[in-house]
Parts: structure tokens; sequence; C-alpha cells
């Protein structure tokens, strides 16, 4: 209890920093209308980030949030995938992006997954630092496409809509189920994958999305034991684990591109499996050195 008073004492600060650079950079990218800027913006809406910072939440606030913001984060992106394709409504014209773009227009998935993310984090902690966060953010992010020349208006609310839609339901079955609900977010998240993998939407993405919600899935049974490791460590303990799990996650992305449909569902099987293990690993070096100091000590 200690250690995460004492990290979410640390997170608060870093909270309120990410809200003041976020605003000053938007307001600038208004100003100045820099494409430079408004690039910048447009990465906050990015659903690989997403996956770290739910991974972040995991380690530094609330390990049971942080699996279903993870879930959250999966079925926005995969839903938006089967919405966009099978709605097939056209970007703007070609002629007016600043940056390029895949895929048709609505909704937007920048927006829709960075709303998820933000909104559904706020309901589940409200803390008077999420809650600013989740209005900015997505604000900022469907500005930056709109700004872009990549979005319609209607795209991006759309996607904002749909990603609060999606967050304040999964929060709702928090509620009523708690632990339960992490299973029957990656099911859901599950289904839309694989719906979109057998109609052939974005097979990249949707391989990527169906690998990491089955391995998690698999993993759920051992949600409790995975709660107990993550609040069992220490705050050392816990920044190491999240670093370990982050470079894991950044060299599957970038090992898997040039994969295949199945290799790249595979390698994010295999991904979920091990972030799962790194709080209990860390958890079994603790237990053993402790053990072997033991025995130090009456050999002596």
């Amino acid at each position: 209890m200690r250690c995460s008073y004492r990290v979410r004492r640390a997170v608060n600060p870093l909270c309120y920093v990410a809200l003041v650079s976020v605003t000053v950079v938007l307001i600038l990218a208004l100003l100045l209308d820099s494409t430079e800027l408004w690039i910048a913006l447009t990465s906050l809406g990015e659903e690989v980030a997403y996956v770290g910072l739910a991974l972040a939440v995991v380690y530094l606030l609330d390990p049971l949030v942080g699996l279903l913001t993870l879930g959250i984060v999966l079925l926005s992106g995969s839903t938006n995938i089967l919405l966009k394709y099978s709605l097939n409504i056209p970007r703007p014209p070609p002629e007016y992006w600043r940056v390029p773009a895949e895929g048709p227009g609505f909704p937007s998935g920048h927006t829709q997954v960075s709303a998820s993310f933000w909104s559904g984090l706020a309901v589940l902690t409200p803390r008077k630092c999420t809650v600013p966060l989740a209005l900015v953010i997505p604000v900022a992010v469907a500005s930056s496409r709109v700004a872009l020349g990549v979005h319609s208006i209607a795209d991006v609310a759309g996607g904002y809509a749909i990603g609060v839609a999606i967050s304040v339901t999964s929060a709702y079955l928090e509620r009523c189920l708690g632990g339960g609900s992490v299973p029957l977010v990656y099911s859901l998240a599950l289904a839309a994958s694989s719906i979109s993998s057998y109609l052939g939407y974005d097979l990249r993405t949707s391989s990527s999305t169906l690998g990491l919600s089955l391995g998690l899935l698999l993993l759920t049974p051992r949600v409790k034991h995975f709660i107990r490791s993550v609040h069992s460590m220490s705050l050392t303990e816990r920044f190491l684990a999240l670093v370990t799990s982050a470079t894991m996650s950044l060299s599957v992305l970038y090992l898997s591109r040039p994969a295949g449909y199945v290799a790249r569902a595979s390698a994010y099987l295999l991904l979920a499996l091990a972030l799962y293990t790194v709080p209990v690993a860390f958890r079994r070096v603790r237990a053993g050195a402790l053990r072997d100091c033991i025995k130090f000590h009456r050999g002596l």
C-alpha cells in the first residue's frame, strides 16, 4: 500500500505536465497551423502508444484497471477496423491530405482509440488529473486529424462518440462484474478482430490485435495471481517490470512488421504470454534471492 501511494504521488505531477504540454502544443498548432505540430498531436492517437500507457497503468496505478484499459484499447481498435471497412465511407479528397493515410475515413481510428483510453481511465480512476486529460487529448487528436486533411469533422465526431461509448460500457461492466469484466472485454476484442480477419479487413492490424487479445484471454484465469504479484513488487521492481514489458512490446512490434498474418498473430500471442510472466518472474527472483540470503546467514 505504501508503495502504491508513493507511485501515485509521483504520477500525478506527470499527468499535469502532460496536460499543460498538450494544451500548449494544441494552441500553437491552431495559431501557426504547423504541419509538424499537428503530426506531433496526431501521434497521441496511435494504438501502440496506448498499449504502452496501459502497461504503465498496470504497474504505476492499478493492475486491474491497467488490464481493463488494455482490453478497452484492443476492443476499440478492432471495432474501429470492423466499422471503418464495413461502412467504407471515403476520406476527404487526397489533394487536401498533408500526411499519408490509408483505408476509409469513418470513424477516425486515432480519435476513437484516444477517446476510449482516456475516458475509460477517467471513469475507472476518477482522479483530478485524469478527467482533464480525457477531455483535452482526444480533442487535440481529433483536431489534428481534421487539420491534416485526412478526416472530416463527421469522421472524428463519430470516432469520439464510439470511443467514449466503448469505454463507458466497459467501465459499467467493471462495476457489475469486477475482475470478471476483463475476460469479457478481451473476448469482445477477439471476436471483432476475428471477424475483421475473416473479411480481410486490414490484416496487418487485425492479426496483431487478434493474437494479443487471444493470449490475454487465455491468461485471464491467472488475473488474480498477476495482480497479487504486482502489488507485492517494490517501486524499483515496478519500474523495471514496466521497462521490460515495454521493451518486449516494441521488439515484437518492429520484428513482426514484415511477417505474414499467421506469424504476426503468433508473435503477439507469445507477447501476451510473456507480459503476464514479467511480475511473476520478478517475484520468484526476489523469493530466490531471499532464500539464498537465509541459507548464507545460516551457514555463518
